[in-house]
């Protein structure tokens, strides 16, 4: 395999983490597939999806390393709960910053935007179709004005969770390799943002 698939995403702290892996596994569908997890299905809100030959990696990581180097912790909120055509997911509060922050990543890096995404470039070795659609139209269907922050949780039927709006800080930005349904499967680069003073 010579390309990748790949997510750039924020890694939300460790008691969000908690809460999304606790109601996948409290809530389980009987869909066979992989809930969240702590270890190789990670609970995050994506920027960006793309495709990269392996060579090409370190360059992508050190654009991303730019953008992030003085950017500062990311006040963020989870709104609500929500399902759209059987999979629920919380939807985070698009803020200017957050925005701002997508549209920097994805400028940055519309050369690596995917096309024609093909089995071998996931990390899973079964994937769903409408992966690789969701990884080939991420700039035209999910980018800019289109941007729709989120946490989806994996495998999970009818979840219930009232302790909403509810605030958290992010602060872990990371490129993972994608898997089936758009997973973070495998954390390939990340990085600490700076506390705010």
């Amino acid at each position: 395999m010579s390309k990748i698939a790949f997510d750039i995403a924020i890694l939300p702290p460790e008691n969000i983490q908690d809460i999304c892996v606790e109601l996948c596994n409290k809530y389980a569908n009987n869909s066979g597939q992989l809930r969240l997890n702590k270890i190789d299905n990670l609970t995050h809100i994506s920027l960006f999806m793309g495709m990269t030959e392996k060579n090409d990696l370190p360059d992508m990581f050190e654009r991303v390393e730019k953008i992030t180097n003085n950017l500062g912790t990311l006040k963020l909120e989870l709104e609500t709960l929500k399902k759209i055509n059987n999979t629920h997911f919380f939807v985070v509060k698009k803020t200017p910053e957050l925005q701002n922050l997508h549209e920097k990543i994805v400028n940055e890096l519309k050369d690596y935007k995917a096309k024609n995404t093909t089995a071998d470039m996931f990390f899973d070795e079964k994937i769903d179709e409408s992966t690789f659609f969701w990884t080939d139209n991420y700039i035209t269907g999910s980018s800019f004005q289109k941007f729709w922050p989120h946490i989806t949780l994996k495998g999970c039927a009818k979840p219930k969770y009232d302790d909403l709006p509810k605030k958290f800080i992010a602060d872990k930005i990371a490129i993972c390799h994608l898997g089936d349904h758009c997973t973070c499967r495998k954390i390939l680069w990340e990085t600490n943002l700076k506390p705010n003073t």
